[in-house]
Protein backbone atom coordinates (compact mmCIF):
# COMPACT_ATOMS: atom_id res chain seq x y z
CA UNK A 1 0.00 0.00 0.00
CA UNK A 2 2.81 2.38 0.96
CA UNK A 3 4.70 1.41 -2.19
CA UNK A 4 1.70 2.16 -4.41
CA UNK A 5 1.20 5.53 -2.76
CA UNK A 6 4.87 6.38 -3.19
CA UNK A 7 4.81 5.69 -6.94
CA UNK A 8 1.53 7.58 -7.30
CA UNK A 9 2.98 10.78 -5.81
CA UNK A 10 6.56 10.26 -7.04
CA UNK A 11 6.26 8.46 -10.40
CA UNK A 12 9.32 7.22 -12.27
CA UNK A 13 10.39 9.80 -14.89
CA UNK A 14 9.18 8.80 -18.36
CA UNK A 15 12.69 8.93 -19.83
CA UNK A 16 13.67 6.16 -17.37
CA UNK A 17 10.64 3.99 -18.17
CA UNK A 18 11.66 2.16 -21.33
CA UNK A 19 8.67 0.45 -22.98
CA UNK A 20 8.86 -3.34 -22.78
CA UNK A 21 7.69 -5.65 -25.55
CA UNK A 22 6.54 -9.23 -25.25
CA UNK A 23 7.83 -11.51 -28.02
CA UNK A 24 6.42 -14.89 -29.00
CA UNK A 25 8.84 -16.80 -31.23
CA UNK A 26 7.97 -19.83 -33.35
CA UNK A 27 9.56 -21.47 -36.39
CA UNK A 28 7.54 -19.37 -38.85
CA UNK A 29 6.68 -16.11 -37.13
CA UNK A 30 7.54 -13.59 -34.45
CA UNK A 31 4.62 -11.87 -32.72
CA UNK A 32 5.16 -8.77 -30.59
CA UNK A 33 3.08 -6.63 -28.26
CA UNK A 34 4.00 -3.45 -26.41
CA UNK A 35 3.23 -3.31 -22.69
CA UNK A 36 2.80 0.16 -21.17
CA UNK A 37 2.47 0.98 -17.49
CA UNK A 38 -0.70 2.96 -16.77
CA UNK A 39 -2.37 4.21 -13.58
CA UNK A 40 -4.76 1.26 -13.55
CA UNK A 41 -2.18 -1.40 -14.49
CA UNK A 42 -0.65 -2.60 -17.77
CA UNK A 43 -2.00 -1.31 -21.08
CA UNK A 44 -1.42 -2.84 -24.49
CA UNK A 45 0.23 -0.58 -27.05
CA UNK A 46 1.55 -1.52 -30.47
CA UNK A 47 1.38 -5.11 -31.66
CA UNK A 48 2.04 -7.06 -34.83
CA UNK A 49 3.65 -10.04 -36.50
CA UNK A 50 6.72 -10.67 -38.66
CA UNK A 51 7.15 -13.77 -40.80
CA UNK A 52 10.31 -15.81 -40.22
CA UNK A 53 11.58 -17.38 -43.48
CA UNK A 54 11.94 -21.16 -43.55
CA UNK A 55 15.20 -22.60 -42.27
CA UNK A 56 16.04 -19.82 -39.77
CA UNK A 57 14.43 -21.50 -36.72
CA UNK A 58 13.58 -25.19 -36.52
CA UNK A 59 11.80 -26.77 -33.53
CA UNK A 60 12.72 -23.75 -31.42
CA UNK A 61 16.44 -23.86 -32.27
CA UNK A 62 18.14 -21.03 -34.17
CA UNK A 63 19.70 -22.53 -37.30
CA UNK A 64 20.72 -19.31 -39.05
CA UNK A 65 21.48 -16.48 -36.57
CA UNK A 66 22.68 -14.11 -39.29
CA UNK A 67 19.43 -14.26 -41.26
CA UNK A 68 17.37 -13.96 -38.05
CA UNK A 69 19.26 -10.80 -37.16
CA UNK A 70 19.31 -9.19 -40.61
CA UNK A 71 15.87 -10.23 -41.94
CA UNK A 72 13.76 -10.12 -38.78
CA UNK A 73 15.22 -8.49 -35.65
CA UNK A 74 17.08 -5.49 -37.06
CA UNK A 75 14.11 -4.40 -39.24
CA UNK A 76 11.82 -4.90 -36.24
CA UNK A 77 13.99 -2.67 -34.04
CA UNK A 78 14.29 -0.05 -36.76
CA UNK A 79 10.57 0.04 -37.65
CA UNK A 80 9.06 -0.37 -34.17
CA UNK A 81 11.82 1.03 -31.93
CA UNK A 82 11.98 -2.17 -29.89
CA UNK A 83 14.84 -2.15 -27.36
CA UNK A 84 13.69 -4.24 -24.37
CA UNK A 85 11.87 -7.57 -24.69
CA UNK A 86 10.47 -10.44 -22.66
CA UNK A 87 10.61 -13.61 -24.74
CA UNK A 88 8.44 -16.72 -24.61
CA UNK A 89 10.12 -19.78 -26.10
CA UNK A 90 8.44 -22.80 -27.74
CA UNK A 91 8.13 -25.78 -25.41
CA UNK A 92 10.06 -28.08 -27.79
CA UNK A 93 13.32 -26.96 -26.17
CA UNK A 94 12.04 -26.61 -22.59
CA UNK A 95 11.80 -29.51 -20.14
CA UNK A 96 9.13 -29.23 -17.46
CA UNK A 97 8.81 -31.56 -14.46
CA UNK A 98 7.71 -31.79 -10.83
CA UNK A 99 10.19 -32.59 -8.08
CA UNK A 100 9.76 -33.42 -4.41
CA UNK A 101 12.79 -32.95 -2.17
CA UNK A 102 13.11 -34.09 1.43
CA UNK A 103 13.98 -31.26 3.81
CA UNK A 104 16.26 -33.43 5.89
CA UNK A 105 19.85 -32.63 4.88
CA UNK A 106 18.72 -30.03 2.31
CA UNK A 107 20.76 -26.87 2.82
CA UNK A 108 20.21 -25.08 -0.50
CA UNK A 109 17.08 -25.64 -2.61
CA UNK A 110 18.69 -24.69 -5.93
CA UNK A 111 21.63 -27.02 -5.32
CA UNK A 112 19.21 -29.81 -4.43
CA UNK A 113 17.34 -29.32 -7.70
CA UNK A 114 20.61 -29.26 -9.66
CA UNK A 115 21.70 -32.59 -8.15
CA UNK A 116 18.40 -34.20 -9.21
CA UNK A 117 18.24 -32.51 -12.63
CA UNK A 118 19.82 -35.28 -14.71
CA UNK A 119 17.27 -37.80 -13.41
CA UNK A 120 14.52 -35.84 -15.19
CA UNK A 121 16.04 -34.22 -18.30
CA UNK A 122 18.32 -35.70 -21.02
CA UNK A 123 21.01 -33.01 -20.69
CA UNK A 124 23.92 -32.70 -18.23
CA UNK A 125 23.24 -30.36 -15.32
CA UNK A 126 26.34 -28.31 -16.25
CA UNK A 127 24.80 -27.62 -19.69
CA UNK A 128 21.33 -26.65 -18.45
CA UNK A 129 19.74 -23.44 -17.28
CA UNK A 130 16.79 -23.93 -14.96
CA UNK A 131 14.31 -22.08 -12.79
CA UNK A 132 11.64 -23.30 -10.40
CA UNK A 133 8.32 -22.44 -8.77
CA UNK A 134 7.44 -23.52 -5.24
CA UNK A 135 4.24 -25.60 -5.34
CA UNK A 136 3.84 -26.92 -1.83
CA UNK A 137 5.75 -27.77 1.32
CA UNK A 138 5.21 -29.39 4.67
CA UNK A 139 7.37 -30.24 7.65
CA UNK A 140 9.17 -33.03 5.77
CA UNK A 141 9.41 -32.07 2.09
CA UNK A 142 9.24 -29.38 -0.58
CA UNK A 143 7.44 -29.76 -3.92
CA UNK A 144 8.62 -27.62 -6.85
CA UNK A 145 7.98 -27.28 -10.57
CA UNK A 146 11.19 -27.04 -12.58
CA UNK A 147 11.69 -25.69 -16.11
CA UNK A 148 15.05 -26.49 -17.72
CA UNK A 149 16.50 -25.58 -21.11
CA UNK A 150 19.85 -26.35 -22.77
CA UNK A 151 22.32 -23.56 -22.08
CA UNK A 152 23.34 -23.43 -25.74
CA UNK A 153 19.78 -22.62 -26.86
CA UNK A 154 19.56 -19.65 -24.47
CA UNK A 155 23.04 -18.42 -25.38
CA UNK A 156 22.15 -18.48 -29.10
CA UNK A 157 19.03 -16.37 -28.49
CA UNK A 158 20.89 -13.95 -26.21
CA UNK A 159 23.69 -13.56 -28.75
CA UNK A 160 21.44 -12.80 -31.73
CA UNK A 161 19.34 -10.33 -29.72
CA UNK A 162 22.48 -8.62 -28.43
CA UNK A 163 23.84 -8.26 -31.97
CA UNK A 164 20.48 -6.76 -32.97
CA UNK A 165 20.81 -4.17 -30.15
CA UNK A 166 17.80 -5.59 -28.29
CA UNK A 167 18.03 -6.29 -24.55
CA UNK A 168 16.32 -9.45 -23.26
CA UNK A 169 14.70 -8.89 -19.87
CA UNK A 170 13.52 -12.48 -19.39
CA UNK A 171 12.79 -15.84 -21.03
CA UNK A 172 9.89 -18.08 -20.12
CA UNK A 173 7.99 -21.14 -21.28
CA UNK A 174 5.38 -20.34 -23.92
CA UNK A 175 2.71 -22.33 -22.08
CA UNK A 176 3.20 -20.24 -18.94
CA UNK A 177 2.99 -16.97 -20.87
CA UNK A 178 -0.22 -18.02 -22.65
CA UNK A 179 -1.87 -19.26 -19.45
CA UNK A 180 -1.16 -15.97 -17.71
CA UNK A 181 -2.83 -14.13 -20.59
CA UNK A 182 -6.03 -16.23 -20.72
CA UNK A 183 -6.57 -17.36 -17.11
CA UNK A 184 -7.62 -14.80 -14.53
CA UNK A 185 -5.07 -14.07 -11.84
CA UNK A 186 -5.83 -16.01 -8.66
CA UNK A 187 -7.86 -18.71 -10.47
CA UNK A 188 -6.57 -22.02 -9.08
CA UNK A 189 -8.77 -24.34 -11.18
CA UNK A 190 -7.37 -26.76 -13.77
CA UNK A 191 -7.60 -25.90 -17.48
CA UNK A 192 -6.49 -27.38 -20.79
CA UNK A 193 -5.23 -24.80 -23.30
CA UNK A 194 -4.89 -25.66 -27.00
CA UNK A 195 -2.51 -23.41 -28.94
CA UNK A 196 -3.25 -24.03 -32.64
CA UNK A 197 -0.22 -22.78 -34.58
CA UNK A 198 0.82 -22.72 -38.23
CA UNK A 199 2.81 -25.97 -38.21
CA UNK A 200 2.23 -27.44 -34.74
CA UNK A 201 -0.40 -27.52 -32.03
CA UNK A 202 0.50 -27.24 -28.36
CA UNK A 203 -1.58 -28.66 -25.52
CA UNK A 204 -1.02 -27.37 -21.99
CA UNK A 205 -2.55 -28.44 -18.68
CA UNK A 206 -2.61 -25.54 -16.21
CA UNK A 207 -3.44 -26.00 -12.55
CA UNK A 208 -3.03 -23.53 -9.70
CA UNK A 209 -1.69 -21.05 -12.25
CA UNK A 210 1.23 -23.29 -13.32
CA UNK A 211 1.83 -25.47 -16.37
CA UNK A 212 1.96 -29.06 -15.14
CA UNK A 213 1.97 -30.74 -18.56
CA UNK A 214 2.90 -29.60 -22.07
CA UNK A 215 3.11 -31.43 -25.38
CA UNK A 216 3.09 -30.61 -29.10
CA UNK A 217 2.18 -32.53 -32.24
CA UNK A 218 2.73 -31.79 -35.92
CA UNK A 219 -0.71 -30.51 -36.88
CA UNK A 220 -1.44 -26.86 -37.54
CA UNK A 221 -2.98 -24.29 -39.80
CA UNK A 222 -0.78 -25.20 -42.79
CA UNK A 223 -1.81 -28.86 -42.77
CA UNK A 224 -5.46 -27.86 -42.27
CA UNK A 225 -5.29 -25.59 -45.33
CA UNK A 226 -3.74 -28.45 -47.31
CA UNK A 227 -6.60 -30.77 -46.37
CA UNK A 228 -9.19 -28.14 -47.33
CA UNK A 229 -7.40 -27.65 -50.65
CA UNK A 230 -7.56 -31.37 -51.46
CA UNK A 231 -11.15 -31.88 -50.21
CA UNK A 232 -12.64 -28.99 -52.20
CA UNK A 233 -10.26 -29.08 -55.18
CA UNK A 234 -9.28 -25.42 -54.81
CA UNK A 235 -6.02 -23.46 -54.68
CA UNK A 236 -4.05 -23.12 -51.45
CA UNK A 237 -4.79 -19.38 -51.41
CA UNK A 238 -8.54 -20.07 -51.60
CA UNK A 239 -8.20 -22.67 -48.85
CA UNK A 240 -6.52 -20.14 -46.55
CA UNK A 241 -9.38 -17.69 -47.15
CA UNK A 242 -11.94 -20.41 -46.51
CA UNK A 243 -10.44 -21.02 -43.06
CA UNK A 244 -11.07 -17.49 -41.84
CA UNK A 245 -13.68 -15.86 -44.06
CA UNK A 246 -17.38 -16.38 -43.45
CA UNK A 247 -19.69 -16.13 -46.46
CA UNK A 248 -22.75 -13.98 -45.76
CA UNK A 249 -26.20 -15.44 -46.46
CA UNK A 250 -28.45 -12.39 -46.10
CA UNK A 251 -30.46 -14.20 -43.42
CA UNK A 252 -30.83 -13.22 -39.78
CA UNK A 253 -30.63 -15.60 -36.86
CA UNK A 254 -34.12 -16.18 -35.51
CA UNK A 255 -32.67 -16.61 -32.00
CA UNK A 256 -30.55 -13.46 -31.59
CA UNK A 257 -31.01 -11.41 -34.77
CA UNK A 258 -27.37 -11.45 -35.86
CA UNK A 259 -26.40 -12.33 -39.46
CA UNK A 260 -26.22 -16.00 -40.44
CA UNK A 261 -23.01 -16.99 -42.24
CA UNK A 262 -21.71 -20.05 -44.05
CA UNK A 263 -19.17 -22.18 -42.22
CA UNK A 264 -17.39 -25.42 -43.09
CA UNK A 265 -17.66 -28.57 -41.01
CA UNK A 266 -16.80 -32.26 -41.31
CA UNK A 267 -19.80 -32.78 -43.63
CA UNK A 268 -19.27 -29.66 -45.74
CA UNK A 269 -21.01 -26.30 -45.65
CA UNK A 270 -23.58 -25.28 -43.07
CA UNK A 271 -25.16 -22.07 -41.80
CA UNK A 272 -24.24 -20.74 -38.39
CA UNK A 273 -24.90 -17.62 -36.37
CA UNK A 274 -22.14 -15.01 -36.56
CA UNK A 275 -22.70 -14.42 -32.84
CA UNK A 276 -21.01 -17.73 -31.95
CA UNK A 277 -20.05 -18.71 -29.24
CA UNK A 278 -22.73 -16.63 -27.44
CA UNK A 279 -25.33 -17.98 -29.90
CA UNK A 280 -24.93 -21.56 -31.13
CA UNK A 281 -27.76 -21.59 -33.68
CA UNK A 282 -26.96 -23.62 -36.83
CA UNK A 283 -28.86 -24.74 -39.94
CA UNK A 284 -28.17 -27.18 -42.71
CA UNK A 285 -27.62 -25.66 -46.14
CA UNK A 286 -30.23 -26.64 -48.72
CA UNK A 287 -29.15 -27.55 -52.28
CA UNK A 288 -31.82 -26.89 -54.96
CA UNK A 289 -32.97 -29.92 -56.99
CA UNK A 290 -35.48 -28.42 -59.43
CA UNK A 291 -38.21 -30.71 -58.05
CA UNK A 292 -41.59 -29.60 -56.73
CA UNK A 293 -43.12 -30.71 -53.45
CA UNK A 294 -46.35 -32.64 -54.13
CA UNK A 295 -47.77 -31.72 -50.71
CA UNK A 296 -47.57 -27.92 -50.82
CA UNK A 297 -46.05 -26.93 -54.17
CA UNK A 298 -42.82 -25.70 -52.65
CA UNK A 299 -39.32 -26.57 -53.84
CA UNK A 300 -37.63 -29.86 -52.98
CA UNK A 301 -34.10 -29.35 -51.65
CA UNK A 302 -31.31 -31.65 -50.49
CA UNK A 303 -30.15 -31.33 -46.89
CA UNK A 304 -27.93 -33.13 -44.40
CA UNK A 305 -28.78 -34.40 -40.95
CA UNK A 306 -26.50 -33.49 -38.03
CA UNK A 307 -24.78 -36.85 -38.64
CA UNK A 308 -24.06 -36.03 -42.29
CA UNK A 309 -26.69 -38.23 -44.00
CA UNK A 310 -28.36 -36.72 -47.08
CA UNK A 311 -32.15 -36.46 -47.41
CA UNK A 312 -34.76 -34.70 -49.55
CA UNK A 313 -37.08 -32.19 -47.89
CA UNK A 314 -39.39 -29.29 -48.62
CA UNK A 315 -38.02 -25.75 -48.58
CA UNK A 316 -41.17 -24.65 -46.72
CA UNK A 317 -40.23 -26.59 -43.60
CA UNK A 318 -41.45 -26.35 -40.82
CA UNK A 319 -44.81 -25.43 -42.40
CA UNK A 320 -44.48 -28.45 -44.70
CA UNK A 321 -43.18 -31.66 -43.14
CA UNK A 322 -42.30 -33.52 -46.33
CA UNK A 323 -39.00 -35.44 -46.04
CA UNK A 324 -37.62 -38.57 -47.67
CA UNK A 325 -34.41 -40.60 -47.65
CA UNK A 326 -35.04 -41.41 -51.32
CA UNK A 327 -35.33 -39.05 -54.25
CA UNK A 328 -39.03 -38.18 -54.74
CA UNK A 329 -40.55 -40.00 -57.74
CA UNK A 330 -42.11 -36.93 -59.33
CA UNK A 331 -42.87 -38.64 -62.66
CA UNK A 332 -45.03 -41.34 -61.04
CA UNK A 333 -46.87 -38.66 -59.08
CA UNK A 334 -47.57 -36.82 -62.33
CA UNK A 335 -48.93 -39.98 -63.99
CA UNK A 336 -51.20 -40.65 -61.01
CA UNK A 337 -52.57 -37.09 -61.13
CA UNK A 338 -53.21 -37.20 -64.93
CA UNK A 339 -54.91 -40.64 -64.77
CA UNK A 340 -57.26 -39.34 -62.14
Amino acid sequence: MIRKSFYRFFPTPKFLMAPSFGLDISDQSLKFVELNVAKDGIRMGRFGERKIPAGIIESGKIKNPKRLKEEVLLPLRREEGIRFVRVSLPEEQVYLFHLRLEKEGLQNLREGIELALEEHVPIPAAEAIFDYELLNQDARSIEVEVAAIPQGVIQNYLSVFRESFISVQSFELEAQAISRAVIKKGDLDTYMIVDFGQTRTGIFIITRGLAVFTTTFDMGGASLASMIQKSFGISLEEAEKMKVEAEETGEECEKCGKPMVIRYGRFGKFMACSGFPECKNTKTLAAPTGLTCQLCGGSIVMKRTRHGRMFWGCSNYPKCKFASWKKPDVESKKKESTSE
